[in-house]
């Protein structure tokens, strides 16, 4: 992040280089996380329009914790889902909610939306009124790809 290093009275201060979303490691993180949503509902394919696909699995305290997808969209090529937790873990974390956009050809799944919020765009100028940070869309990708690695490691039966 930062690149370039001046002298300014004295002492040292880095400049921070302009921020390039990496295409590599969204294709990455993408890919990863279709084939974790692939693994999480397996008759993907299968799903029409509207229907939900539910599965939980149990806490160590035996609390079970369902995952929702919803299939909002349904084209020959691409599918938007909506993925969320089935219950509100505390009152100060809500239910996530996060839309996906499954490209089938490709074979990635990208967030495009977040708690509700509008779409995401691939880097923000920060600071800004809604406080998103630079690289907002790859850290929601990121973190869905750990949250589905997550789900996907647990003993999920389907309810």
């Amino acid at each position: 992040m930062f690149n370039n290093t001046i002298e300014h009275a004295g002492h040292a201060v880095c400049l921070r280089s302009k921020y390039v979303p990496g295409l590599r490691q969204m294709l990455a993180q993408c890919s990863c996380n279709y084939l974790y949503l692939m693994r999480l509902v397996p008759d993907m394919h299968q799903l029409i329009l509207f229907e939900e696909y539910r599965v939980c699995y149990k806490l160590k305290n035996n609390r079970r914790i369902g995952v929702k997808c919803l299939v909002v969209e349904k084209t020959p090529y691409t599918t938007l889902l909506t993925v969320q937790q089935g219950v509100v873990v505390d009152r100060w974390l809500p239910a996530l909610h996060i839309k996906v956009r499954l490209y089938h050809d490709a074979k990635m799944a990208e967030v495009v939306r977040v708690q509700r919020r509008g779409p995401l765009a691939a880097k923000y100028h920060y600071p800004n009124r809604q406080m998103l940070q630079i690289d907002e869309k790859a850290q929601c990708n990121q973190f869905l790809g750990e949250w589905l690695k997550h789900c996907c490691q647990q003993d999920l039966c389907q309810y």
